[in-house]
């Protein structure tokens, strides 16, 4: 078993060395029946080849599940009450029935 150089773990161990600032990971994977190791030595040109697509999971994936918890929390849909301004009656009306609305009270879409 090795973990090999195109899968996507190798990204992930490459950001992490870089970012920790060491030489080297030890990879472990474990069952209950085997352990595997494999010691990954930091790797300059890698990294310089996929430093964008690093840059990318952490925007898109990383970033959104610190700050939210956006991919392991379910999400509830919390209605507002109905507004007393002009204009927003039907509105409020709208998201407490679950229908998606426009929030430009100009607007002719509903």
């Amino acid at each position: 078993m090795t973990l090999k150089a195109n899968h996507k773990y190798m990204s992930q161990v490459q950001a992490q060395i870089c970012i920790a600032g060491v030489q080297y990971c030890d990879f472990v994977v474990w069952s209950p029946t085997e352990m595997f190791i494999q010691r990954i030595q930091f790797d300059d040109v890698f990294f310089s080849e996929t430093y964008s697509t690093v840059v990318q999971f952490i925007k898109t994936r990383l970033l959104p599940e610190l700050v939210g918890k956006y991919y392991t929390v379910p999400r509830t849909v919390v209605s507002q009450p109905q507004s007393n301004r002009e204009g927003e009656g039907n509105k409020g009306r709208r998201e407490a029935e679950g229908e998606e609305g426009c929030s430009n009270s100009n607007s002719d879409v509903l």
